[in-house]
């Protein structure tokens, strides 16, 4: 594009602007080459995973831009987005994924001063077919979704209970002894994606609920 002025002669420049406007301002030389700084972009983003748990897994990205790209991995704590200081590649890898892993990622790429973020991933983790003939597996859970009470049937004589979010926090646990019993949730959790899990006698076991 090119621009004139009132003293004649063009003014040219590489780029273009479209539906830029200044009101009540100035623009100074240093304001106006922030605008031509070489930009970033993700042209890969990184894709939802439904993952076995103790499997090999890997969420990955790519993105564009003038010099060396540099990356930073981010999990959702459950309030705010938390680094992961061991990972700086294109892709996140699990040699053996755990429950714990389960949650939402994000990744930050930086280039020449400038930042992009990639959408966001979210890694689910479940028990593999082979547990099928473990006892917790045969556990009834309801109802699903639920509102402020989980009942569970079919439990081993001692079970430890732990609810999780999509960052893998606590938002309830204990332990109960009995085959059936109902539990009251705490009326501080928001409606969502949570992850039941159960342990006993050297199981685990992990299945999907919804708040609503």
């Amino acid at each position: 594009g090119y621009s004139s002025n009132a003293f004649g002669g063009g003014y040219y420049f590489a780029g273009a602007m479209d539906g830029s406007f200044l009101i009540n301002g100035t623009l100074n030389a240093n304001n106006i080459s922030l605008m031509f700084t070489p930009g970033i972009y993700f042209d890969q983003n990184p894709s939802n995973v439904n993952a076995l748990l103790n499997t090999a897994q890997s969420i990955s990205c790519h993105a564009t831009g003038t010099g060396d790209v540099t990356y930073k991995w981010q999990k959702y704590n459950g309030s705010a987005w938390a680094n992961l200081i061991t990972q700086k590649g294109r892709s996140i890898n699990f040699a053996n994924i755990a429950y714990s892993d389960s949650g939402r990622y994000r990744c930050i790429a930086t280039s020449s001063t400038v930042k992009d973020t990639c959408t966001e991933a979210l890694i689910s983790v479940t028990a593999p077919a082979s547990v099928q003939d473990q006892a917790l597996v045969k556990v009834n859970v309801s109802p699903n979704p639920f509102n402020d009470k989980i009942a569970l049937a079919g439990l081993p004589n001692t079970t430890q209970v732990a609810l999780r979010d999509l960052s893998s926090r606590i938002v309830f646990t204990t332990e109960v002894s009995g085959s059936e019993v109902v539990l009251n949730m705490p009326e501080n959790i928001i409606s969502g994606v949570y992850y039941l899990q159960l342990s006993a006698a050297g199981e685990v076991y992990t299945t999907k609920l919804l708040k609503k």
